[in-house]
This record gives C-alpha cells, structure tokens and sequence, in this order.
C-alpha cells in the first residue's frame, strides 16, 4: 500500500474545497443570524465574533491549504463552546470535535517534539472544561462523564481497529526512496538525510559553505518535488522512515 501523502496536490485540493465549502456554510449561517437580528433575535455574540475570524480563516485556506492544521483552531473552538454552553450527553458533537483537533495537530507533527508536554496541556484544558459541567449539579455530571466514557470508548476503538488495518498495509513501507526523484541531487539526498537527524538549515548551511537563504530555497524545491508543503510536513509525513538514495 503506498504511503498516503497530505501534501500531494490531490490532497491540497481537497483540503480547498473543503475550506470552501465551510466558509459557503458559514457564512450562509451567519447571514441569517444578521437577519434574525434585525428581526429582533439577538445575537450570540460568543459565537458570531469567532465566526467571523473563522470566515476569514476558511479564506486563507483556501488559498494556503497545506496549513490545514489551522482547521484545529476551528474545532477546538466548538469543542469549548459545546462543553460550556450545554453537555456531552446533548450534543456529543463537541467531543468528536476534540478528537478532530487532535487529529489535525498529529497529521501536522505537532506531537513529534516535546509530546508529553503538549499532549498534557491538552488534556488538562479538556479536563478543565469537562469539570465546568458540574454547573448542571452532581446528577448531570455523572451522566455526562458516562456519556464520555461511551463515547470515547467508540471513538479510540474505531480509530484502533482501523489503525490496526491499515498498519498491516505500511508494515514493510519505512523506506523512502529518492530514486524515484530524477530531479533530486545527490546534495539534495544528503541535506534530506540531515533533515532526518533534526539538523537546522543553518548548521547545513555552515556545513556546505552556503548562505542560510540558498539552502532554505532549495529546500522550498526539494519540498515541492516531494509533494511536501515545507520540512514540517516532510517530517510528519516521513518521519521515522529509511532514506534509500
């Protein structure tokens, strides 16, 4: 099974559409909201200031969208609206959300530094705005920690038997072969071997005599040869992988 890539071009192009069909979405949603107002509805200001950023965001991506990782500012918004405004158990669509934003920060290997750290940030936030649904008494919040529970539990066992599926597919796939890349140097080879060892452009660039905005412009052409949006989509895609020159 070939490695899926999330930058390749067919990828940036759904990313596109999918940011334009959210900002159509959107802002058909919030023309209405305007009409409610005027017919004397009042408006969600919590919710109808966000999404006005959120509008102008849908917009950057579609003409950026290999920085789709944004997506999770999108996500993690509705995800601490829901929990704030109502519970899991009403609308459990706040929770998916989560997964969603974590789901976005792992595809862009926003994990693969400090992790535990990150990854214990972002449980203490969900855990202080699971803890603000004591607000509905003692009896709601159990029921809401149930619904979690169930929820979560078919969430992370979907997500593991797909995982388990697909991984038996990639089992013998860690090997990225740059052969297949004419356009590759044999210097390009190297510098994508340093990459691996986490080595900055500038000590590559001290290493080979250069100016860190020669190597930082090549590596904008390497990047766009591998379909890769720039060294930390190379990462996230490519990361732990064998270089085969």
């Amino acid at each position: 099974m070939k490695q899926l890539n999330l930058y390749s071009d067919k990828m940036l192009i759904i990313y596109r559409h999918i940011a334009a069909l959210c900002f159509l979405v959107l802002l058909v949603a919030k023309i209405f909201d305007v009409i409610d107002y005027f017919a004397g509805i009042p408006l969600l200001l919590v919710e109808f200031i966000p999404a006005c950023f959120f509008l102008l965001l849908f917009l950057f991506l579609i003409i950026q969208p290999h920085r789709f990782e944004l997506m999770a500012v999108v996500s993690f918004f509705y995800f601490a609206l829901n929990m704030l405004v109502s519970s899991v158990n009403e609308n459990p669509m706040g929770l998916l959300m989560y997964f969603l934003t974590f789901s976005f920060l792992m595809a862009r290997g926003f994990f693969r530094k400090n992790r535990k750290l990150k990854i214990g940030c972002l449980l203490g936030v969900f855990l202080i705005l699971f803890l603000s649904q004591l607000r509905f008494g003692i009896k709601f919040f159990i029921e809401s920690l149930i619904g979690f529970a169930g929820y979560t539990l078919v969430y992370v066992l979907g997500f593991f038997f797909f995982y388990q599926t697909i991984s038996k597919y990639q089992e013998n796939e860690k090997v990225l072969d740059l052969s297949v890349y004419p356009e590759l140097t044999d210097r390009d080879k190297e510098w994508l071997e340093l990459i691996m060892q986490e080595t900055k452009y500038e000590v590559i660039a001290n290493q080979y005599n250069m100016s860190f905005g020669s190597v930082r412009n090549r590596f904008r052409k390497i990047f766009k040869i591998l379909q890769v949006s720039d060294r930390i989509g190379f990462m996230a895609t490519y990361g732990g992988y064998t270089i085969k020159k």
